[in-house]
């Protein structure tokens, strides 16, 4: 409620109504008010040789008693007074140096209460008409002000709550989310946590957040959204860390830069942080370093530990496993040594044993899905050289994987790798091999010297050799026949006297025998067989 200036503030009386004992809502006058127990009246005024032109013209009766049990809004007006316990007649007012009171204010002064014919409108319908400065009414403490407005007010580009400057989170008519600061309002940008309290223009009061709220520009946000080094996805406000890929070029807003951003390249996340260590995503295994993700190829050693997306933790390696582009490989594999790996669903074993030309296998420093150029030969891994009995138990003689199956005689202590024992091993005896195999028969090697070969072990032949006898023939690397009888002394033909285990003295010719039918002289030489081959 206003109330308008007519002179000099000065103490005044309180006029109450006539059996009412509380006073009225807000009896202002121009002076400060003192309260009183007993009703108080006014003398009439003394007429003055030096009336004031200025002044308005006092009462000259007697004052009225209000009507009991009509109370009246219209403002009482008394002239001044000086506290006293006594009525004083009113003294003349001095001239002042303040300037003249306006004739509607003063007007307004010798408006004498009105019986209840007065209301409220008609004193409204006053204070509209009067002139002058206006004050608004400030509540003491323990008073209520009925005219305080609940709803926010806008002055001077600033904002007022309950008559005062706000400072604090607002809320405006159109939903837009600010901090004020001495009546200053900026959208908000930032995160907001739950229970922080915001005065809201559509509800006029204070209300506090239900959830931490995540605003832009003073609006409740969704998308991606990085504060303090943290990337969050939002959906209407509500923020969770990212846990996963995000691509290249994703749009994000930056808190720190107040600014859309876009990401740089993929980045991995993990609790809204970039990523560094492995990072199982899909079945795909990547090495991720500051967020930056590659597929992982190579071997991870049991227990290693790597974060499962689709677990939402970190986990260990049950075993050792090798990863091609990111995935469990199932092949071979040569690692970053040269040595070739057998592989199935991750479990890797050294390779031993033969590869066909054109196999497929994984090479780790080319990083790249190779054929190998020739059937190979593999012991442990590595390509193998010497002499390998393979799990027919043939014997091959390889030279940097190139392996042939093996003809001819491996001394005693010669070391072979055995792929059924898994290990190398010493020949204990002189074995002939043909084609890989422990030979028994007749051999001719590479001296074309005949043997007798029984399970490998071998002797030169002495003795007559019956036509069509099959023999190994070393330099043809096949297998022939006699075309005719043919003695061998010591595993050659044998052209000489040859006596026979029956005393038969044979004439031989390049093998061939004719028994002998005429006297020898004295001193011939001749062969004597003594039974077996020597």
């Amino acid at each position: 409620m206003t109330v308008r200036e007519a002179a000099p503030k000065q103490p005044a009386v309180k006029v109450q109504t006539a059996g009412s004992e509380q006073p009225m809502d807000k009896p202002q006058t121009v002076g400060s008010e003192q309260p009183t127990d007993k009703p108080q009246t006014t003398e009439p005024e003394q007429p003055t040789d030096n009336p004031q032109p200025a002044e308005p013209e006092q009462s000259t009766g007697k004052p009225q008693p209000a009507e009991p049990e009509q109370p009246s809004d219209e403002i009482q007006t008394v002239e001044p007074e000086q506290p006293s316990d006594e009525i004083q007649p009113a003294e003349p007012e001095q001239p002042s140096d303040k300037p003249p009171v306006d004739e509607a204010d003063a007007e307004a002064e010798n408006l004498q209460p009105e019986q209840s014919d007065s209301t409220a409108e008609e004193t409204e319908m006053l204070e509209e008409t009067s002139e002058g400065p206006e004050f608004f009414s400030v509540p003491q403490p323990g008073e209520v002000s009925e005219t305080t407005p609940d709803a926010p007010e806008e002055k001077d580009g600033l904002i007022y709550v309950n008559g005062v400057v706000y400072s604090g989170y607002y809320l405006d008519s159109a939903g837009l989310f600010c901090l004020v600061s001495n009546g200053t309002a900026e959208p908000f940008c930032g995160t907001v946590r739950e229970g922080t309290e915001y005065y809201s223009s559509a509800d006029q009061k204070m209300i506090k957040l239900a959830k931490q709220t995540v605003y832009v520009a003073g609006k409740t946000y969704t998308g991606y959204y990085l504060d303090n080094g943290v990337f969050y996805l939002v959906s209407d406000g509500a923020a969770e860390p990212v846990f996963g890929t995000v691509k290249a070029g994703t749009e994000y807003y930056s808190s720190a830069d107040q600014k859309t951003l876009k990401l740089d390249s993929q980045t991995v996340y993990v609790e809204g942080k970039a990523y560094t260590g492995y990072y199982l995503e899909n079945n795909i295994l990547y090495l991720v370093s500051n967020g930056t993700a590659e597929v992982k190829s190579g071997t991870l050693n049991k227990g290693t530990k790597y974060y499962s997306f689709a677990e939402q933790g970190m986990t260990a390696l049950p075993d050792q496993t090798v990863f091609v582009q990111g995935k469990i490989y199932t092949g071979y594999y040569l690692d970053s040594r040269k040595k070739m790996y057998k592989v199935k669903q991750g479990i890797r074993t050294l390779h031993t044993g033969t590869l066909k030309a054109k196999a497929k296998y994984y090479s780790y420093n080319e990083a790249k899905t190779k054929k190998l150029s020739k059937k190979t030969l593999y012991v442990k891994g590595k390509v193998y050289t010497g002499y390998y009995l393979n799990s027919q138990k043939k014997l091959y003689k390889a030279k940097q994987g190139t392996c042939t199956l093996h003809t001819g005689t491996v001394k005693a202590g010669v070391k072979y790798f055995n792929y059924n024992t898994g290990k190398k091993k010493k020949l204990s005896k002189d074995t002939l091999y043909v084609k890989g195999k422990v030979y028994t028969g007749y051999f001719l090697d590479g001296k074309k010297k005949l043997y007798y070969v029984k399970k490998g072990t071998r002797v030169l032949q002495t003795g007559i050799v019956n036509a069509g006898t099959k023999y190994y023939n070393y330099q043809a690397k096949k297998t022939g026949k006699l075309s005719k009888d043919t003695l061998y002394v010591k595993g050659k033909v044998y052209s000489g006297y040859y006596l026979d285990a029956g005393t038969i003295m044979y004439s031989v010719s390049d093998g061939t025998c004719t028994p002998v039918s005429a006297a020898l002289n004295a001193g011939t030489s001749y062969y004597m067989y003594k039974g077996g081959n020597e």
